[in-house]
């Protein structure tokens, strides 16, 4: 078994052993190379492993270094890319078959901002294909297994870098998500994730989905990492329309100590619809802040019976929008299911969209009106532990089209909205399999939350990892998987369900008319 030691160290301690020429980066990035072409075949986390520019980026960082031009803490540090993030020289397929030689001229602002830190990219990231799961299986490229139990998913779209992370083949994580495409892979592989307030981390060169939802997350092993890498990525980019401008820690002071945080919950929309794993952590996660003095109240919210649905009409016709002249142009270029699915989103219908923007707006306002009396909700970040492969979608509980009191509205709400959100993982289950937590705060409040995770960290400490005892295995084939489990949304049925969305909206101005 390989030594797993080095690979799983924090920032904190690899930067300190590169800045004391204690190790070398060109030493560090042999270690992680050596390991990924070990452990790669048997997870699949990679499509492209970045060997020549990894040691020549890694040499340019020894060589600055042995100078006396240390960058700080990021400086030779493993990075592992989703590959829908361009990063100039390097092939960027976005697992699609139409970009299997792609490589672009220039790269991604998150990725440019992580190069100026003098990181070095040690390889691109399965996803799902364009990060829009219509399959957990990208034709042609494969899924990422999860270093926890080989037969299990890592969920997606942001799969092999919740794999790469997990196993220790990077130190860092990046990944994107529309609806909660960082989120769930890093619950299911025992990692922490962090999005910032939308706007915060720029997408400038992230292909892009939803113009309104898509976010880029990070994920790491510890609460510290996720920060200093937020510190290095976010910020103001003039290239991203998007983009906001105030300082990264807007809100800098805490008004109170994280003991004395209030935070809430929604029992309503949890009880009943995630699995008993996951209903204990919860419960366990609750007891453990009540114990150490914080106050957690429950609350109800009928709006947000629809964030998923919201969300996922916006996302439907926004992805539709984003692919449809590609689509047009040259359809060969998708594969089979995802453009199956492209094209059944042209079928969207304007009103639709229309009521859920205005649905959002309402959603948005309840959740605000929450942030007076509270600081945080804690909410469930998937409903099941990690699923079999082969049983595709179906076992994951997932809901984006239901309205009512279930946790996949809880769950969305952090995309939908543009609020900072991290998930922690919490603990094992009888299984071995990790569960997780996620607690979502208002807008701008990143300081709160990270002085929060630290706090809960220390009630809660994780140092879990999967043992890598694995050989490469070939019994997950694509015939094996569940294509039952493809997201085959009936344009219909959606517009059926938006029905529900106009009875939210013109409730609160108007008397029924029939």
């Amino acid at each position: 078994m390989i030594d797993n030691d080095i690979t799983f160290a924090n920032i904190r301690t690899l930067s300190g052993l590169i800045k004391d020429k204690e190790i070398s980066p060109v030493e560090l990035i042999s270690i992680f190379l050596e390991k990924i072409e070990k452990l790669n075949p048997a997870l699949s986390a990679f499509i492209t492993i970045a060997n020549e520019s990894a040691y020549r980026d890694a040499e340019l960082a020894e060589k600055a270094i042995m100078a006396g031009d240390y960058k700080g803490m990021l400086h030779g540090i493993p990075i592992a890319l989703k590959d829908n993030i361009f990063t100039n020289g390097v092939l960027t397929t976005a697992a699609t078959p139409g970009l299997k030689e792609h490589i672009p001229n220039y790269s991604a602002t998150c990725w440019q901002n992580f190069e100026d830190a003098g990181s070095i990219l040690i390889g691109k990231t399965m996803l799902h294909e364009y990060a829009i799961a219509a399959s957990l299986w990208s034709d042609g490229y494969g899924a990422a297994r999860n270093p926890w139990d080989q037969v299990k998913t890592t969920n997606g779209s942001s799969s092999g870098s919740a794999a790469a992370v997990a196993a220790g083949l990077s130190t860092v994580g990046i990944g994107t998500e529309t609806g909660a495409s960082v989120r769930r892979p890093a619950s299911f592989c025992g990692l922490v994730s962090m999005l910032g307030t939308y706007g915060r981390i720029s997408r400038y060169g992230v292909i892009p989905n939803s113009w309104s939802l898509d976010h880029v997350g990070i994920m790491t092993r510890e609460v510290d990492d996720a920060q200093i890498v937020y510190e290095a990525i976010a910020g103001h980019d003039h290239k991203d329309p998007t983009s906001l401008q105030q300082d990264i820690y807007s809100n800098k002071n805490l008004t109170r100590e994280s003991n004395n945080l209030i935070g809430a919950i929604m029992w309503d929309h949890i009880e009943g619809s995630v699995d008993e794993d996951v209903m204990v952590a919860m419960k366990e996660a609750v007891q453990i802040l009540q114990d150490a003095g914080v106050k957690i109240i429950e609350i109800q919210s009928s709006a947000l019976d629809f964030a998923a649905l919201t969300s996922s009409v916006m996302m439907k016709s926004e992805v539709t929008a984003a692919h449809s002249h590609a689509l047009q142009l040259s359809p060969e270029k998708y594969s089979d299911s995802l453009r199956a699915l492209l094209l059944a989103g042209q079928d969207n219908k304007t009103e639709d969209y229309l009521l859920a923007l205005q649905a959002r707006r309402l959603i948005h306002n309840e959740v605000k009106g929450f942030f007076d009396d509270i600081d945080f909700i804690i909410v469930p970040t998937t409903a099941t532990v990690a699923t079999n492969i082969v049983d595709g979608f179906s076992a994951m509980r997932d809901r984006p089209f239901e309205v009512g009191g279930n946790w996949h509205n809880l769950h969305r709400v952090s995309s939908l909205l543009g609020l900072p959100t991290i998930s922690l993982p919490h603990s094992l289950n009888d299984d071995g399999l990790p569960t997780s937590v996620q607690f979502i705060f208002d807008h701008y409040e990143e300081k709160k939350l990270f002085e929060f995770s630290k706090f809960y960290r220390s009630l809660q400490p994780w140092d879990k990892k999967p043992s890598l005892e694995y050989e490469p295995s070939e019994m997950i084939k694509e015939k094996n998987i569940d294509k039952g489990g493809q997201v085959k949304p009936d344009p219909n049925f959606l517009h059926q369900q938006t029905s529900a969305l106009n009875k939210l909206v013109t409730d609160p101005f108007t008397e029924p008319m029939f």
